[in-house]
């Protein structure tokens, strides 16, 4: 079977028109047409995105040891970051995050204990400082969780 061929049943299978995909990947209708009739060839990363879109391993497109039904449909497998830099990136995110709640902390516990200060230039107590520090952290947290997973 070629790669073409490939291409098209895997689409078919997972219920996509060449437009649902071409948006998917990125490229346009006219690209996947040519895929499926052979006039030209998808480059590796289109064929890595392709394999997660349509539930199939890249090992299916390049004719390998991959079958149609090596990922049941609908059940994509979870995108991670693809490049160190996504990672390291993801990855300081997630440290600032954890270090505005750690200060967060601090801030509350040094208020609850009675060592809370007044800063008198702008007039906000540790208190204040620490509940916009949680709520900083809140919304990083909420953002990191939502970056890792809507990735596509």
């Amino acid at each position: 079977m070629t790669l073409a061929e490939r291409i098209y049943q895997a689409r078919k299978k997972a219920g996509l028109s060449q437009e649902a995909l071409a948006d998917a990947l990125g490229v346009t209708r006219q690209a996947v047409s040519k895929w499926e009739t052979g006039k030209s060839v998808p480059d590796t990363e289109n064929i890595r995105r392709m394999a997660r879109v349509l539930a199939v391993s890249a090992d299916y497109f390049l004719g390998d040891a991959g079958t149609l039904g090596d990922v049941p449909a609908g059940e994509a497998r979870p995108e991670e970051p693809d490049t160190l830099p996504e990672k390291l990136g993801l990855l300081l995110f997630l440290a600032g995050v954890a270090a505005i709640a750690l200060c967060s902390a601090v801030f509350l516990v040094r208020s609850l204990l009675g060592e809370s200060h007044v800063y008198a230039t702008i007039q906000v107590t540790d208190f204040t400082i620490a509940a916009i520090l949680f709520l900083l952290s809140l919304i990083g947290g909420c953002g990191a969780f939502l970056l890792t997973r809507n990735r596509k």
